[in-house]
């Protein structure tokens, strides 16, 4: 049972919630404000717009996802594909991480900033 956060030190953070221990620490390029997690991948939405996305297994980085000119504040798995981001810029964004493509399969521009997503 993993527990992720995100910190303004540039870090995610997995946690074992059972045991209550710290799995491994994964460094992102700037403030992390969001995260979600699916399957196979965890996603950290950075300040500088980017989403970071690891793999569970190994914890290493396997590519970022780019397409917010401002801070991801709200990230949230709508199904096993399909990943959901928010912006401050007022960009929703939807993902199909499964597939190879690193451009976002859905976008609109809201009125305001997205600060969370379900």
């Amino acid at each position: 049972n993993l527990v992720l956060s995100g910190s303004f030190d540039r870090t995610g953070g997995v946690f074992d919630g059972r045991r209550q221990k710290r799995v491994c620490e994964l460094v992102a390029g700037q403030r992390v404000y969001s995260v979600a997690a699916s399957e196979k991948c965890c996603f950290l939405g950075q300040a500088d717009g980017v989403i970071s996305v690891w793999d569970r297994r190994k914890w290493a980085k396997l590519v970022e996802l780019r397409g917010h000119g401002h801070f991801v504040e709200a990230l949230t798995m709508l199904s096993p594909r399909v990943l959901a981001s928010g912006a401050a810029d007022g960009t929703l964004r939807l993902w199909d991480v499964c597939g190879p493509a690193t451009v976002p399969a859905w976008s609109r521009r809201m009125d305001g900033v997205i600060t969370d997503l379900h």
